[in-house]
């Protein structure tokens, strides 16, 4: 479980652009999921969510929206604080 707990945290540091990577890296999850004692038998899915993790797309989307509501919320502290915010609404 360490090696996995390992590449599951480099994992989420990467966010791959290209289908083909992406593609790479999900199956490369779908084996290590697979391994774990107990999901050998449910589907992805049930795995995924047996151990709370997302798809790599999935994951994309999340990260995008918290740093689109992190942008939001900084850039509406600055202009509570007068600061000018460029390219600000």
């Amino acid at each position: 479980m360490p090696l996995y707990s390992a590449l599951v945290k480099c994992v989420q540091l990467w966010a791959p652009h290209y289908k083909q990577d992406i593609e790479l890296l999900e199956c490369v999850k779908r084996r290590a999921t697979k391994l774990m004692k107990g999901l050998e038998n449910k589907s992805y899915e049930e795995r995924l969510r047996e151990l709370r993790l997302f798809s790599l797309e999935k994951r994309r989307l999340r990260g995008q929206l918290i740093e689109k509501g992190c942008q939001a919320l900084e850039q509406s502290a600055q202009r509570s604080a007068g600061v000018t915010v460029p390219g600000g609404m």
